[in-house]
């Protein structure tokens, strides 16, 4: 399913064997390290590939199956493409601010540990001159927001400015992040 998300398309799906992927993820999980900061990654320079470093082949084959049905619906053939990717996780009083993913042509996640209630990621238009306008100032489309439900995978552009809001709960919230270039 495609959202239009101030003219950008926002992809939102769900992963089709999310069990097997949370086992395979669940099963690693014990064995990596997170730094902390507002909130807890696995890799704070971005440049590892978590999918290859933990042979997580499953989650890997249905990323991009993803990428690909993203790829079909903005008309462009894909090929073949870089990947980083990492774990963030979210404790209470956590979160992430408004950030982009720089010069990637598409960034993603996918929940894998979540109540729903631990911090939902947030969008903000990527159209700076809504503000400066009488009329369009207070329109809701502002910010667009998504909440987390395990085995959601959404796909953006990676310019897309986002963050995630504060986990005010006492549930730890775990996702899988990645980044996409496409050679």
């Amino acid at each position: 399913m495609i959202e239009e998300l101030f003219s950008t398309p926002l992809y939102v799906s769900q992963l089709d064997n999310f069990e097997e992927i949370k086992t395979q993820l669940g099963d690693i999980l014990p064995d990596i390290g997170f730094t902390s900061g507002n909130h807890y990654l696995t890799d704070p320079t971005f440049r590892e590939d978590l999918l290859f470093k933990h042979n997580l082949y499953k989650l890997r084959k249905e990323i991009d199956r993803h990428i690909r049905e993203y790829c079909k619906h903005l008309n462009y053939d894909g090929g073949e493409y870089e990947i980083k990717s990492w774990l963030a996780m979210y404790q209470k009083g956590q979160y992430a601010h408004v950030h982009e993913h720089g010069h990637y042509d598409i960034a993603g996640v996918v929940y894998f540990q979540t109540n729903g209630d631990d911090g939902d990621i947030f969008f903000t238009s990527a159209n700076p001159f809504l503000k400066v306008s009488k009329i369009f100032q207070n329109l809701p489309s502002q910010s667009w927001t998504h909440k987390p439900i395990p085995g959601k995978i959404l796909l953006f552009p990676g310019w897309l400015s986002h963050g995630v809001r504060t986990n005010e709960t006492d549930h730890t919230r775990i996702s899988f992040s990645f980044n996409v270039l496409f050679k």
